[in-house]
């Protein structure tokens, strides 16, 4: 729970390190893991720089809000132009920079984005240096 007006650090991905992960195939996974792998760097951040002291949720539109959930995110439905407009600017984010172009768009019908979020102190908590292992 966070108080309303609470700062968000919203996540992005760089679009042409997620292409190259899919470039020898089984992207997926090599995506999930390094996922997995940034945020406790990302945890790291938010303990030790002084900017990110405020900070009290992170989050982001994802296709992928079903799996995020593994990595401790919750998801939020977002409105429905925004939904409908975030799908399309999605898939023509995978059109430009996935190695199999605009072939990659016929695989895969993910329709639904949502919003995901974490909280400071659950990414904190599982991410962060003093977390129990």
């Amino acid at each position: 729970m966070v108080r309303p007006g609470a700062l968000a650090g919203e996540l992005h991905v760089d679009n042409r390190l997620a292409a190259a992960l899919h470039a020898e195939g089984r992207g997926g996974l090599r995506y999930r893991r390094e996922v997995f792998r940034a945020l406790p760097a990302l945890a790291r951040d938010l303990e030790t720089r002084p900017e990110y002291r405020a900070i009290e949720m992170i989050g982001g539109s994802s296709l992928f809000w079903q799996e995020a959930t593994a990595a401790g995110f919750e998801h939020r439905r977002l409105p429905a132009f925004t939904q409908w407009w975030l799908v399309r600017w999605e898939r023509f984010l995978l059109a430009r920079y996935h190695p199999a172009g605009r072939r990659r768009l016929a695989e895969g019908r993910r329709t639904e984005i949502r919003q995901v979020w974490m909280t400071r102190r659950t990414l904190l908590e599982r991410y962060g240096k003093d977390r129990s292992q």
